[in-house]
């Protein structure tokens, strides 16, 4: 029982934390069909250019090191410096927010991460190991499928 107070506290610490970072709601990631998927905008750090284009549904972000990606909610594809990458899921829009892969995206951003399957947990890190944030995991069911 302590055990899941003491998450319980954590996940409140991180809320905290992430509203603080990101404004006044994200999205906690999801487990879909076995992958980890987060929202896009945790992965941009504070210099990175986010936009949205609402009529495409596409997601384009430059970061400090000029490079650019861009995704689209339904796409199994991103552009990353102008290359092609695919994802093994498409990205989707989930209450408000585009959720992409995590382990497709964080290698062309230089990210690592850390996954904590007992506490529902995940720690993405910097390439110089700095921890950029700890979200948490919803291990639920989506009712519609988004992909």
């Amino acid at each position: 029982m302590l055990r899941y107070l003491l998450c319980f506290a954590a996940l409140l610490t991180v809320t905290a934390a992430m509203s603080a970072r990101f404004g006044n709601y994200i999205n906690p990631g999801v487990i879909v069909r076995n992958r980890v998927m987060v929202p896009l905008r945790i992965l941009c750090t504070k210099e990175a250019d986010l936009q949205w284009d609402q009529n495409c549904q596409t997601a384009t972000f430059t970061d400090i090191d000029q490079n650019t990606i861009s995704i689209t909610a339904g796409s199994t594809v991103a552009t990353f410096n102008g290359m092609e990458t695919a994802f093994p899921l498409p990205a989707f829009v989930w209450r408000g927010q585009l959720m992409v892969p995590v382990a497709a995206v964080k290698w062309r951003l230089g990210l690592h991460y850390k996954f904590y399957g007992d506490i529902h947990l995940i720690r993405i890190f910097s390439n110089k190991d700095e921890l950029i944030v700890s979200l948490p995991i919803e291990y639920q069911v989506i009712l519609k499928d988004p992909i």
